[in-house]
């Protein structure tokens, strides 16, 4: 939906919203597939710190997420991945956008006032 946009500022309803039941049932496949995992496996300490942390850090990842994505794909190397290869280029800009996300709500969490709201 994010590329759609970006090129004729138009919404596309294609395949990524939860209108449709191929978005819900992948939703489900993977929250189930994600819930057994980890019902199943025991993880080292470190492990269940990043993994916590970056729970505490989804308010904030959902927040900025639509910034973060609209300054990286105007950033010429995303671009020039969405033409060469969209597929591999959603999948940069996913990554990049939670890596960007994640580390501007940890930063943020840091300062007391606003540790309180994400």
């Amino acid at each position: 939906m994010i590329i759609p946009y970006f090129k004729s500022s138009e919404i596309s309803y294609k395949l990524d919203t939860v209108n449709y039941i191929t978005t819900v049932t992948l939703s489900l496949s993977l929250f189930y597939l994600v819930r057994y995992y980890f019902e199943k496996h025991k993880f080292k300490s470190k492990t269940k710190y990043i993994i916590s942390t970056i729970s505490s850090l989804t308010f904030g990842i959902y927040l900025f997420h639509s910034f973060i994505n609209y300054k990286l794909y105007n950033l010429g190397f995303v671009q020039v991945m969405f033409d060469f290869c969209p597929y591999i280029g959603i999948i940069v800009l996913e990554i990049l956008t939670f890596l960007c996300a994640g580390i501007i709500t940890f930063v943020l969490r840091k300062i007391k006032f606003i540790r309180n709201f994400l």
